[in-house]
This record gives C-alpha cells, structure tokens and sequence, in this order.
C-alpha cells in the first residue's frame, strides 16, 4: 500500500481540507491559463506582477532566463489564486505552516496545469501542442521557494537549521516533489491527447441540474449561471435549433456519446459499427468505447430513458434520420469510413475532435449565458467526462469496479483479470448514469407489439413502410434481416414513444417531428 495517497499527506493535518482534484467544480480551487492572463494583462504595469530574479554577478544567461521563467510561473499562480503580486509579497502571508501550504498548492496548480513551452509573460498559448514537463515546472517552483527563502522570509522556523540554500531543504519540500511527480504523471494518463491550454480549470458539466433550478428550463437566467449548465441545456439548445443545413443533431450525439461513456473527447471519433451487437437478452447495445493511445477497449450498455434527450435510442433515431446517419457516398466507402458512426471526424485528429466540441459546448453555452460570461472558456469536452464520473461516483451503492467497468480508470492488476468487454459489467454503471432506480434494473424497450406491428399484427407491413420512410440506408448491416436491423426499429419505436415529449418541448414545428 502506499505510504501517501496525495500530495498533501506530507504535509500538515489542517492542510488536508484541500484535494488534488483533477477537475475543479468552481474556480476557487485552480487556477487557469487564460484567466491569469487576462488578470495579468488588466494590470496597468505587466511589472507590477513579477519579481524578477536579479542575475548574480558570473551566473550564466541560461541560469538567469530559467529564474525569470520561474517568476513568471509564479506570477501567473499568484493573480489566479488572487494573491498579491510577486513584488508585493511579505513575509506575514508565510509565517508557520502557511510556507508549506502555499508551495502546496502552487504544486497542485502546477500537477495539473498544461503550460505552454515557450509561454509569454501573459502565459499565452503557442500553436504548437508542446508543452512544459513536469519536471521543469517542479525546477520553477524550486526557484521560487528558494527566492523566498532568500529574500522574503530568511529567518522562516521551515529553514532553521538549513545552511545550503541549494542542497538543504525543509523535508516537507523533499517529500512534495515525489508526490508532485506522481499527481503529474496522474494527470498526464487522464488527459492524454485532449489538452486545453487557458482551460485547466474545467466546469464540470451534470447531466440535469433542473431540480437545483426549482425545475426550470433554458428560457430562464439564475443569479449564478453555473446552475443553467449541464448536458441537457446543451442537447436541447442544439436539437431546438437544428435547421435543413446545419449538423446540430450530430453534434448533440457526440455530447451525448461522451457523457454516456464517460470518454474523452477526441475518443467519440472512434465509434465503429463493426464493434456494436444487440445483446437480445440484456437488451441493450453494446457500442465498446476505445481509447486508442493505451490500445484499450471497454463495454458500453447504451440505454433507453424516460428522457428522451438521454434514450441512446432517440437520439441515434433522429441523427439517422434527419441528417442521413446511416447514408454514405460511393467516397466514403472508397475511404474505408462506411462503418464508422461519425465519418464527418474521420480525418480530423481526436485532439482536434476534443477542441471541436469544446467550441460547439462554448458556442451554446454563450449563445445563452452570453459571450462575456466570465466563466464561458472553463466550458471545454473535458467537462463531459468530469461531470459523468462525478455522477456516477456519487450513486448509492456502486462499487469501484462497477464504475471503472465504464469509465476505464484503471485499478492496478486487478484489471488484468476482469474482463472489459462484457457487458454484463458495463450495465450498472450505466443504469447509474441514466439515474435508473437500481444498479441492476433490465432496461425495457418499446416493442412492435406494443403497436401491433409484430409478425402477423395488424399494423406489421405498415410499420415496416415507415422504417423505410424515416431512414435512408445504405449500410448493409442496418438492412431487414442484419444484424443492425433491430437496433434501427428500435430507434423508429423510441421516437413514436417520445414524440409527444419533443414537441413538448420543441415546438410543434421541430425539425424532428414535422
């Protein structure tokens, strides 16, 4: 077992009110790169904010550049923590243990930040994707302390004792740097491919938060936006406004597949129908989730739901059916992409997928909420996956292994031995997730018979006809008698079964209906 589950376990017991989250629910916890900046670019004098390290007399130019990047890393720490600037510190900000608890948390910043490589003084991001290693922002914060010791707080209790101001240092510091590296390499597994830069600091955005609204919907603007976002804001804002021309049905399927899968959001790209199966006595699809940079492949239970804004159903029913989801040209199929579910990503890299539903999560969150709002670039794809494993986290009774089954976290050896890829393991993760009332309900889906429509019904080849109507196929596989077909009348029952809740809450001329 581990001697120290996180960072701050090396350090004083009042310091452990604080976590290492890698996503934050507001912005009191972390800070992040853009915020700073524009904090930074307020100021009247960018020299107001910096402690720049003086050169020592024979020190090498190198030497110099790395401490006058230390202070700016420091600089942009302190404006996101609402600190005074660097030139402004005193020694009273770190008497006793508040030393120890300020690199704390610079740490946590740090751990958890991507920087870019060559950042300016505003920290503003380079085009390139490169950026600083663990190792060198641990080398800053070094610095840093050491400038402290030096010049702001000489006769600190933390330093008795210690006469190398290079080789001998308070152990707490020892030990944080190796827990620093850890938290480090932890957030580096969990983000790998889809950073942000400026938006460390993610929203994490909840399936539904109209009950912590008094029930209200979109049509209406609390004291505090925050509440008004969450997934279904979202879905509904792009479903409400789908138009002849445009993919917003496709969109609100990407939205909905990562929250579903408690994925990345460069992973949805992936999605292939050669992976899929109806499994006829769980009666769910399995639509595997992959993550292709560690070569892994999970089961995902997709499910019905009493809303239809989250059945997997309605959802694939409507994007195949208003925007041609199951068509492809005689090109598309020349490219090898007829299978894939989404071939509008498929040569579109998955970083460039993540920011592309970042923009479009931005984009209807400040058509409502405004395009000044002050939280507005905290809105980003990684906020899907935060709000989805803090949901599911939270569900009476679920077990870590029944989460991981869907969010693929890994859990040491004993994920050698399970296996991923059943879906039995993946479906009270999923039930939990569509806030079903236990771990184990069997989903129940909409039946031909329920219409009449089964064989030898009354309403069967009139049923038949209208599958034919709504959709327009040309994969093999979702044709009468494939494998595909039963998901495909299954989306045709979904939406009869919710027709009357869209245009409840749509309109009766939505695109979807009409």
């Amino acid at each position: 077992m581990r001697k120290f589950a996180n960072l701050l376990d090396v350090l004083p017991g009042v310091l452990r009110n604080y976590s290492f989250p890698i996503f934050y629910a507001d912005g009191a916890a972390a800070a992040s790169l853009s915020s700073s900046a524009a904090a930074i670019n307020n100021n009247n004098s960018t020299e107001s904010q910096r402690r720049i390290v003086p050169p020592i007399l024979g020190q090498s130019s190198n030497t110099g550049i790395q401490n006058n990047s230390a202070a700016r890393l420091a600089a942009a720490f302190r404006k996101a923590r609402k600190l005074p600037p660097l030139n402004k510190m005193v020694a009273e900000e770190f008497q006793g243990d508040n030393l120890s608890n300020y690199i704390a948390n610079f740490c946590r910043w740090a751990a958890n930040t991507p920087v870019p490589h060559r950042f300016d003084e505003d920290l503003g991001a380079p085009d390139s994707n490169k950026c600083l290693g663990s190792d060198t922002k641990i080398q800053y914060i070094g610095k840093h302390l050491k400038d402290l010791r030096l010049n702001i707080v000489p006769k600190h209790p933390d330093f008795d004792g210690l006469k190398d101001v290079d080789r001998d240092h308070p152990t707490w510091w020892t030990d944080l740097r190796t827990r620093y590296a850890d938290e480090a390499d932890r957030f580096k597994a969990k983000n790998p491919g889809d950073e942000v830069f400026g938006h460390p600091d993610v929203i994490p955005l909840y399936r539904d938060l109209r009950h912590r609204r008094g029930g209200k919907d979109v049509d209406w603007i609390p004291d505090d936006p925050r509440v008004m976002v969450d997934v279904r804001m979202v879905m509904l804002s792009l479903v409400k406004k789908k138009s002849t021309h445009d993919s917003n049905i496709e969109f609100a399927n990407w939205v909905y597949d990562i929250f579903d899968a408690c994925g990345r959001g460069g992973e949805v790209k992936f999605q292939n129908y050669n992976d899929w199966r109806f499994d006829y006595l769980l009666q769910v699809v399995d639509a595997p989730w992959q993550e292709t940079k560690v070569l892994d492949c999970y089961a995902r239970a997709c499910l019905p739901d009493d809303d239809w804004l989250f059945d997997f159903y309605v959802m694939k029913g409507a994007f195949y059916m208003c925007e041609l989801g199951l068509f492809r040209t005689e090109e598309q199929v020349k490219k090898g992409v007829e299978h894939a579910v989404y071939p509008s990503l498929h040569s579109i890299s998955d970083n460039s997928v993540a920011k592309k539903i970042s923009n479009i999560l931005t984009q209807e969150v400040g058509k409502k909420l405004g395009k000044d709002w002050e939280d507005l670039e905290r809105i980003t794809s990684r906020g899907l996956r935060s709000g989805s494993i803090s949901q599911l986290s939270m569900y009476p009774g679920i077990s870590v292994f029944e989460a991981t089954a869907l969010t693929g976290h890994s859990i040491g050896n004993l994920r050698s031995y399970l296996d991923q890829r059943n879906i039995v393991k993946a479906l009270p993760a999923a039930n939990a997730l569509h806030e079903n009332k236990s771990l184990y309900t069997e989903p129940v889906l909409p039946t031909l018979k329920s219409i009449n429509a089964g064989p030898g019904g009354a309403n069967e080849e009139a049923f038949k006809k209208l599958v034919q109507h709504m959709f327009t196929v040309s994969i093999e596989d979702f044709q009468p008698g494939h494998k595909h077909y039963i998901i495909l009348v299954t989306c045709a029952l979904s939406l009869i079964r919710h027709y009357q809740d869209i245009i409840s809450e749509c309109g009766p001329g939505n695109f979807i209906t009409s």
